[in-house]
């Protein structure tokens, strides 16, 4: 019993972690090419990534689970997209399909634009400009591949190359502790020294708004 319990268990962190990985790329590497793009600090730019997974996670994954369960439609054995689409179907007549519906359409859109993106400019930072074009021949054949194959299959091999990912993103990650440490503390520095200089400013800004005071002459303004 004890055993079954804990094989249990231990199916449902390693899905749950899976799941929640596939959802948030957290841990992958892969966001920190987009965050890369923006004009912004880095460490500023890191918190912004830190927002979206707890969005992603603790907000519309929980979400969608709570409806799930609420409704009642997990007992029918369906999986992925039918049961999401069939819980918010039941909960919320009439809109609720279309809303899942909708939401797939965007995410699927983007997420295909997003991973292109990911890999060409990984592809191209490796071995030139001139793999761009094969690149996205290969993608465009290799998102029929996912669409047409079976879900278990495509999930298991997500899984297995997020894993491929994570691994050597982690450990870099261990390895430049000491830089994430500098620029958080050279940020929160800025922040502070920032926070000091805006009553400054302000007296400034006041003083310079003030009309100057009126000359007297003969006793007389």
């Amino acid at each position: 019993m004890a055993r079954s319990t804990l094989s249990r268990s231990a199916s449902a962190i390693r899905y749950g972690i899976a799941r929640g990985i596939f959802s948030n790329e957290a841990g992958l590497g892969s966001a920190s090419i987009v965050h890369a793009q923006a004009q912004n600090k880095p460490f500023a730019q890191g918190l912004w990534g830190m927002w979206e997974v707890f969005i992603d996670t603790l907000v519309i994954c929980t979400m969608t689970a709570l409806v799930i369960l609420v409704t009642g439609v997990l007992q029918t054995g369906q999986t992925g997209a039918e049961l999401t689409s069939n819980a918010f179907a039941t909960g919320l007549p009439g809109l609720g399909g279309w809303i899942v519906l909708l939401s797939i359409v965007l995410f699927s859109y983007t997420t295909m634009l997003t991973w292109n993106f990911y890999g060409e400019k990984s592809w191209e930072y490796a071995f030139g400009r001139r793999v761009i074009l094969p690149y996205r021949i290969m993608f465009i054949a290799v998102l029929y591949l996912g669409a047409i194959g079976g879900l278990t299959t495509v999930w298991d091999i997500s899984d297995t190359l997020n894993g491929l990912m994570a691994a050597p993103n982690l450990i870099a990650l261990l390895l430049l502790a000491g830089v994430l440490v500098r620029e958080k503390t050279q940020y929160l520095q800025e922040q502070k020294a920032a926070l000091k200089r805006q009553p400054k400013d302000a007296d400034a800004a006041q003083a310079d708004d003030e009309p100057p005071p009126k000359e007297i002459h003969g006793g007389r303004p």
